[in-house]
């Protein structure tokens, strides 16, 4: 980042702290990385051996087949400090404020006047404040949260909403969405291979394919999905196949509603772009989804 007044070059030291490696985050962190003026550091609260970890959603142990880690400095937090850490920033950025880890780092960045950029999920649509005592007792928790962070960056428009509502002034939030690697997407869901798997799965070129991809929990509503698809007395054009692809604790009751729909179990990322190709419908029935990157997978 170059002075306007001609004079030397200013980097600004960035920490991010987030819970573990994740598959959306990755391009952006090594796209930050590239930034001259930014000297990026990530700070992992759990990275376990080959970049694995347990996912309760889809109750197994998950390890991605794209490269998360590479491209960009980090650390796990068991061989740092995060107070030496927050000392040696410019900027802290958090995802978040879902840990003890995440409220220590507020704290410390209070005491040493380190500036906090916070980049949540939250919005009214999945995560309200409730009602009653537990209500008015989270309402206080959030702004105190709030009030320790210098800006907000905003991974849409309900989840600005949800700073602006909540006393944060506009000009501290800044617009930085929930995205996807368009260009992954598109090159892996070629037509040919598109039709192979097709073919693997028994579905006939005519079918209509519709797909739920994600984790089989109740908030997710794929049973809602199957419900729709059962009342439907008459299909012009044939009945549709329905496409299970992820897992979790709702595996055995969709089965038992839906005996002829084909459950593929999880699937990677590498292998997703494909399962999205030879779709016709993608369908993310969700009740609470605080943004649903499958959707932006899909498109």
């Amino acid at each position: 980042m170059a002075s306007d007044l001609g004079g030397p070059a200013v980097t600004i030291k960035l920490t991010y702290l987030v819970s573990h490696p994740i598959q959306y985050q990755a391009p952006l962190l090594r796209r930050i990385a590239q930034e001259d003026g930014i000297d990026l550091r990530v700070v992992f609260e759990n990275l376990l051996p080959e970049n694995t970890y347990y996912d309760p959603g889809f109750k197994r142990q998950i390890k991605w087949d794209i490269p998360l880690t590479d491209g960009y400095e980090n650390t796990i937090l068991s061989e740092t400090s995060l107070h030496a850490e927050i000392n040696n920033s410019d900027v802290i950025w958090l995802h978040g404020w879902g840990s003890s880890v995440m409220l220590r780092a507020l704290m410390i960045a209070r005491q040493l006047n380190t500036p906090v950029l916070m980049r949540g999920e939250n919005c009214d649509l999945a995560m309200p404040d409730g009602i009653g005592p537990k209500g008015w007792l989270k309402k206080i928790y959030i702004s105190w949260i709030l009030h320790r962070c210098q800006a907000f960056l905003a991974i849409g428009t309900e989840n600005r909403n949800y700073y602006l509502q909540r006393g944060v002034q506009n000009s501290k939030i800044f617009l930085m969405p929930y995205a996807v690697d368009n260009d992954f997407f598109t090159a892996k869901a070629a037509l040919h291979q598109v039709n192979k798997i097709r073919s693997e799965l028994g579905i006939a070129p005519s079918q209509k394919v519709i797909l739920f991809a994600g984790k089989f929990l109740a908030r997710k509503n794929p049973d809602l999905l199957i419900h729709a698809i059962n009342s439907v007395s008459h299909w012009d054009n044939g009945e549709p196949v329905l496409v299970f692809a992820g897992s979790g604790e709702m595996e055995r009751k969709l089965r038992k509603l839906a005996p002829k729909a084909i459950f593929l179990g999880f699937k990677n990322q590498n292998e997703l772009p494909l399962l999205y190709g030879m779709a016709d419908i993608f369908v993310l029935p969700s009740e609470r989804e605080p943004w649903g990157l499958a959707v932006n997978e899909a498109m």
